[in-house]
């Protein structure tokens, strides 16, 4: 049953997810940066901290070790992630963020194969070659543009992201084992605002052109969702994913992403949809979904 569980808010958590790179390629266009990043957290963590008192649930943390466990995630998962993430937006299409973010399964394996100092397998070689030719289908190249630094710019700061992303997962892991997946989302949703906040005193006055904004309702909408929707209740899902599942089978659902990028920026912000990009899509979520399901079932023989 907690497999079932797993699975469903793995699923839920990513899907969330990938809505948010449509929403934040909209807010990069009309706020600095640091200020998205550091309203999103601030808020949602006022909201967890709130549904926190109200369940009556302890979020004390007696540990120092934890505590700073607790900050270091917040800055790797919260802060960090979401900058280099936020500036790739800026040079890339929010469909080429989701899906260089669905390759961190194949990318924890060569992390993994590092770590442990064990030989990368062929096949996992392989399968990592085959979803980079399905990025490059995805990769909005225009023949004469002057675009090809831009978009290799935008590629490195998203891998940026995908490293703090990876080294987020495992350090919450422990923690998430240890403390209610509420407290823990709450304090990294705090300490990754308040890090944040610390790089943003020079344009934190600019918060107030949002309300005189032409595109104020704009604004609010997405604010309100990436804050609520994909800050607290996706970063929910996906921790009580990695509660039941661990790091690696959760990542896996990172595979679902890239389609529902795919369609969302097509039908909210009218991105480009077309056949190659589809099939890019395809190859990169059957490259990344068979070495998920052969590390999985190679463990379990």
């Amino acid at each position: 049953m907690q497999k079932i569980k797993g699975n469903i808010f793995a699923f839920l958590g990513t899907s969330i997810f990938a809505v948010n790179f449509v929403s934040m390629k909209v807010l990069v266009d009309l706020l600095p940066i640091r200020i998205i990043i550091f309203l999103r957290f601030a808020l949602a963590s006022i909201f967890l901290f709130f549904i926190l008192y109200l369940n009556g649930i302890n979020f004390e943390i007696s540990s120092k070790k934890d505590k700073n466990q607790l900050i270091l995630t917040g800055f790797l998962g919260t802060s960090l992630y979401y900058l280099f993430f936020s500036y790739s937006l800026k040079y890339i299409s929010a469909s080429l963020a989701s899906l260089l973010c669905s390759l961190i399964p194949l990318i924890t394996l060569f992390v993994d194969s590092i770590i442990n100092k064990e030989k990368l397998r062929k096949s996992n070689l392989f399968l990592f070659i085959i979803s980079i030719f399905g990025v490059y289908l995805v990769v909005d190249l225009k023949i004469g543009a002057d675009n090809y630094l831009q978009i290799l710019k935008g590629i490195f700061l998203m891998l940026m992201a995908l490293a703090a992303w990876i080294c987020y997962t495992i350090k919450a892991e422990y923690l998430l084992k240890k403390y209610n997946t509420l407290v823990i989302l709450a304090y990294q949703c705090l300490f990754g605002s308040l890090i944040t906040l610390l790089f943003s005193l020079d344009s934190i006055f600019s918060i107030k052109n949002i309300f005189t904004a032409s595109e104020v309702e704009l604004i609010l909408m997405n604010i309100i969702f990436v804050s609520f929707f994909a800050s607290a209740l996706a970063y929910y899902f996906y921790n009580l994913g990695i509660r039941y599942l661990g790091v690696t089978i959760s990542s896996a659902y990172m595979n679902t992403m890239p389609a529902i990028t795919l369609f969302a920026a097509y039908f909210f912000i009218g991105s480009t949809l077309n056949f190659k990009k589809l099939i890019g899509v395809f190859i990169v979520t059957a490259a990344t979904l068979i070495a998920a399901l052969k590390d999985k079932f190679e463990i379990n023989r």
